[in-house]
């Protein structure tokens, strides 16, 4: 058995290069331990029941615990997983070429060699009678190839190449998966805190227009006042009402990015990390071309598509391999022994230009690969500093927030004292506590924009969290 190791991946989210062939995955679950992910074969329904098990009602959920959740169970990962497993197996059926090909035959038979002829001057039909005969065989074959000009070798890196490939794509979907987490788990805590903000201004204007029905009823306010107030109220209770649908349709999308088909009832934390993730744009960028696992893939697909080019040129030169058989055979026992050994020289003159077809081919695929992997590192380069000016614009905006929510709250106050007074208008009071409601929604919607941008900003970057100083 075949056993091929390769380390890509670090922190517990980073999958190593898979070391084994097909028949190991199946057999020896223990290496993804390490990782606490499923062995590739085993049910993604069976998984999300387990996993729906574990988030009883009124359990709390925190992010970690939704992550390990959604690499357990994801039924992305289990597929991708799967086709890391298919590729090492095309590692070892690769290396097999080199080693040497054992067959074992035998044969028995047993005839009889009856004929008729003619004979006579009437030419009568005369009958020849024999005895049956028998016969029995067996050999042991080997054969072992010596040299091809490098065509099984390239196809040998070329597997290789395309394993660490596939495990780089699984890197990559573990980064997707991860920052999905994030973004529903940030998201659903967002519409969570707005519909608080939402149901905080109905209670408001709930209180103000009883203030202002009691006010009319004694003659010190008009009908006009109450009508406002009504129309306040009801557009209050208009976005409450969407801001929890908007809170469903979040729960709805964080059990998708858990995996998870039904919502087992657990309770969501409300602590969100507080500290600033701080990094130069420039070491963003450096940083994503050392980590991105697309990045990764890309290239070995590109040293993948230069052993192919190489093996498709070795077929322009001759292979030598050496054969040998060792028999026993006869129609009696003892049987006859009998060996040989038979080196073995090929080499096509021609073969009708299928092998320079074959090297063009191999030579569109190279220049097809190199320009995917210039793709690859142009996008990356976008995808990073865009999310960096995003967390840049975040902060600022959490910033912002904050003054406008303190001078919201002053003008409210100075207002509302002056409306007890009759010195401002009904108009001007509603202004005041809409801005201060306008100011808590903004507040909130910074922070999670933030915590979403740096989610984005850690995934373009292929890091799992920020490193810590």
């Amino acid at each position: 058995m075949f056993v091929f190791t390769e380390k890509v991946f670090s922190r517990v989210a980073l999958i190593g290069l898979l070391s084994c062939s097909s028949a190991c995955f199946s057999a020896d679950p223990e290496m993804w331990e390490e990782y606490n992910i499923p062995a590739p074969d085993a049910s993604w329904s069976a998984m999300t029941v387990q996993a729906e098990a574990t988030l009883a009602k009124g359990q709390v959920l925190d992010l970690t615990k939704a992550g390990e959740i959604a690499l357990s169970h994801h039924p992305d990962l289990v597929r991708r997983k799967s086709s890391v497993a298919a590729a090492n197996a095309q590692v070892g059926q690769a290396l097999s070429a080199f080693f040497p090909q054992i067959s074992l035959g035998g044969s028995y038979s047993q005839s009889t060699g009856n004929s008729s002829g003619l004979s006579g001057s009437h030419r009568a039909s005369q009958t020849h009678y024999s005895d049956s005969s028998r016969n029995q065989s067996a050999s042991l074959g080997l054969s072992q190839l010596i040299f091809d000009f490098g065509q099984t070798d390239a196809a040998y890196q070329r597997s290789k190449h395309n394993a660490q490939s596939a495990a780089h794509d699984l890197e990559n979907i573990i980064l997707s998966t991860l920052l999905e987490v994030r973004e529903s788990y940030f998201t659903y805590l967002e519409e969570l805190s707005l519909l608080e903000v939402a149901d905080q201004t109905v209670k408001s204007f709930e209180k103000h227009l009883d203030d202002i029905s009691k006010r009319y009823d004694v003659g010190r306010g008009t009908k006009a006042d109450v009508a406002s107030a009504s129309v306040n109220l009801g557009e209050a209770r208009l976005e409450a009402l969407r801001n929890k649908n908007r809170l469903e349709k979040a729960r709805l999308r964080l059990n998708l990015s858990m995996g998870l088909e039904e919502d087992p009832g657990y309770e969501v934390q409300r602590v969100i990390p507080q500290s600033v993730f701080d990094i130069e744009q420039k070491d963003a960028v450096a940083q994503a071309r050392e980590s991105r696992p697309d990045l990764k893939s890309s290239w070995q697909q590109f040293k993948a598509a230069e052993q192919s080019l190489i093996r498709a040129k070795g077929g322009y030169y001759p292979s030598l391999s050496l054969g040998g058989t060792y028999s026993f055979g006869g129609k009696r026992f003892p049987l006859v022994r009998n060996w040989s050994l038979t080196p073995s020289f090929s080499w096509t003159i021609f073969d009708s230009f299928n092998t320079s077809e074959a090297i063009e081919e191999a030579r569109a695929n190279l220049r097809e690969a190199r320009a995917d992997l210039a793709t690859v590192r142009q996008q990356a380069y976008l995808e990073v500093n865009e999310s960096w000016l995003d967390t840049q614009v975040s902060r600022k905006r959490m910033a912002l927030a904050k003054e406008t929510i303190e001078s919201a709250t002053e003008s409210l106050r100075l207002v509302s004292g002056r409306y007890k007074v009759g010195r401002a208008t009904r108009l001007e009071q509603t202004d005041a506590e809409l801005a201060l409601a306008r100011a808590k929604a903004e507040a909130v919607s910074s922070r999670f924009d933030y915590e979403r941008s740096s989610a984005k900003l850690l995934e373009n970057m292929g890091m799992t969290e920020a490193k810590k100083k």
